[in-house]
């Protein structure tokens, strides 16, 4: 593990932590909400849950805006690196309490999620 990086269990912890406001009004860039809008009201993209559905690829820019929108949400709590950002992704596919969390938002979508953020994370994340 890179010096300053975050175990898996340690990244489960901070995850436990953000759960608490995932899928409320108080997630405003949640990864399953929409992003946030223009000062006219329009969508500036699509949820990532939107772009799961429609079996866009998670290397596709429109995914990766979506997931920046959580990301930008998650460093409210912590910045992670790109190896811890990827290791969220990894416990919201593997922890069943995430799993069911994301599941129940569309099927397939806690695997979905963890392949979006390892793309952001290798993409936009240096180590």
């Amino acid at each position: 593990m890179a010096e300053g990086a975050l175990s898996i269990a340690q990244v489960a912890r901070l995850a436990k932590v953000t759960s608490r406001t995932c899928g409320t009004t108080t997630a405003s860039a949640c990864c399953h909400r929409p992003t946030p809008t223009t000062a006219g009201g329009a969508s500036t993209g699509a949820s990532t849950s939107e772009l799961a559905k429609a079996r866009v690829p998670v290397d596709d820019e429109r995914v990766l805006d979506a997931v920046a929108g959580h990301y930008e949400w998650i460093k409210n709590h912590w910045t992670p690196n790109a190896e811890s950002h990827a290791g969220l992704g990894r416990v919201y596919a593997e922890d069943e309490r995430f799993r069911e969390q994301y599941e129940a938002v569309h099927p397939g979508f806690a695997d979905y999620l963890r392949d979006a953020l390892a793309a952001f994370a290798a993409a936009r994340l240096s180590e």
